[in-house]
């Protein structure tokens, strides 16, 4: 049975992956040497989705190891900083 810390990190790795490959993507459209403008505008607005998904998914998780470790979000902003 998978725990809800386990598919949440799942989902986080998967939307880390998704959002790694759209700026794969984005760089390789820079890189040519006459680049698509409506491709890149395409693959912009993908990638501000992607990271909206991976922010979530990211303060998910975030929120998850807080509440098992039982401190509050401003302890670990705290820790957080220190390091």
């Amino acid at each position: 049975m998978t725990t809800e810390m386990e598919f949440t990190q799942q989902k986080r790795k998967a939307a880390r992956a998704t959002y790694s490959k759209t700026v794969i993507k984005l760089q390789e459209i820079l890189a040519a040497e006459s680049p698509d403008v409506d491709d890149l505008e395409i693959h912009l607005d993908q990638l501000t989705e992607k990271y909206k998904d991976f922010k979530t998914s990211d303060e998910i998780f975030l929120n998850l190891l807080q509440k098992k470790a039982g401190i509050t979000h401003a302890e670990y902003e705290k820790e957080y900083e220190l390091l």
